[in-house]
């Protein structure tokens, strides 16, 4: 626009230019220049084209054309600088634009993956950020990166991706599991459990979110649908032996000794070999005055490992309350021998003693029992040292 309005005016020149008789004295006409150009007239010197039109005019330059074709002038406005219009794109470019930004997305989305399988978390992170920057909505980057960071433990920034994930895909069943895991990290189980419930509704045969659940309800203390949800998960016997364990205990803190050792038979089909087991199993047995049993018990717990002085404790009562006084005495000098800081130890010994008439050795154990933070009745100490004098 530039050179065609240049050109304008030199054309215009030369048609009112006076002719080679003219009069020198007649008067020129002026033409005034363009906004930032400067113009000069001419009579009789032709002036050469400029080398390079497309590069413009030199300032101060004229510019002749080469053709005879007349040229239609140029109005100020229009030599002077002309309005870029702005081109709308197609519906087309559009598409194209937006196939390119989703092939951007992909790539960042599997590199993320990459990385995140090479447990590179902090770079899948960063893979991931990438990807949402570009495209806010972004469904598997968020994802991605959810997962993530909560492999990093990064919990706050992992729940707030999930819940993004949500947002934009309400039916994502692992959007829900994933929020689900961040909950239950935070210890906080009922809500994980509330998250777990919809991911299993849209996914119904999840092992995964099933298995997930059933921790939760075992954290919450629903012993009863933590079993259902890991017994269909065919979780594996440690895990369902520990559930059998805790529910046992759980009836046995409410007396219930005959369910608690029902829980404790289904564990140990599970887990034989489980000195837990046997030592908690005998407990009930002795409560319900099964004394046998809790032997019975209370020797495959030291089978298992015979370095635990409770559990020769345990079995020393229940020789003592059969009336073998001399296997609980054996066993209380075996719990103390492995245990020598066990106020309860030298107690129950000392007990023995003062049962079978030895009052001196009986107040020596009683007294260190007491020594050792143990509380032994003062009617007993009092007694005790009565008959040992």
């Amino acid at each position: 626009m530039f050179c065609r309005a240049i050109l304008s005016v030199a054309v215009l020149l030369l048609m009112f230019a006076p002719s080679s008789t003219a009069s020198a004295e007649e008067t020129e006409e002026v033409v005034e220049p363009a906004k930032e150009e400067v113009v000069e007239t001419t009579t009789d010197e032709s002036v050469e084209p400029a080398e390079d039109v497309e590069d413009g005019p030199a300032e101060g330059e004229i510019v002749e054309t080469t053709t005879d074709e007349p040229v239609e002038p140029v109005n100020d406005e229009e030599a002077g600088t002309t309005e870029v219009e702005t081109v709308e794109p197609t519906d087309e470019e559009v598409v194209e634009q937006k196939e390119e930004e989703a092939v951007e997305q992909v790539d960042w989305s599997e590199t993320g993956d990459r990385l995140a399988g090479e447990k590179r978390f902090k770079e899948a992170i960063e893979a991931y950020t990438k990807g949402v920057e570009i495209f806010r909505e972004d469904v598997p980057a968020y994802m991605g990166r959810g997962k993530a960071l909560l492999a990093r433990g990064e919990l706050t920034e992992a729940l707030r991706d999930f819940t993004r994930v949500i947002e934009l895909e309400p039916d994502m069943a692992e959007a829900y599991a994933g929020r689900g895991d961040v909950c239950a990290q935070q210890e906080r189980f009922v809500r994980a459990i509330e998250d777990y419930d919809r991911a299993l509704e849209l996914e119904p045969e999840n092992l995964t979110t099933l298995r997930s659940r059933g921790f939760a309800y075992y954290k919450t203390g629903d012993y009863d649908k933590a079993l259902e949800d890991l017994e269909r998960t065919h979780a594996d016997d440690v895990v369902l032996g520990r559930i059998y364990l805790d529910k046992a205990m759980t009836f046995y803190g409410k007396r219930q000794y005959e369910n608690a050792i029902e829980q404790f038979n289904k564990a140990g089909k599970i887990t034989e070999d489980d000195t837990v087991l046997y030592m908690n199993r005998g407990i009930c047995y002795f409560a319900m005055k099964q004394y046998d049993d809790a032997i019975n018990d209370y020797t495959m717990a030291i089978e298992l490992d015979p370095k635990l002085p409770e559990v020769y404790g345990n079995r020393g009562i229940a020789y003592q309350s059969k009336g073998e006084a001399k296997k609980a005495l054996a066993d209380y000098n075996m719990a103390i021998e492995l245990g020598p800081g066990s106020g309860w130890a030298y107690y129950n010994r000392g007990g023995l003693l003062y049962k079978t008439g030895k009052y001196n050795k009986a107040l020596d154990d009683l007294e260190k029992a007491r020594e050792l933070g143990y509380t032994v009745p003062q009617n007993l100490l009092e007694d005790c040292g009565k008959k040992a004098r």
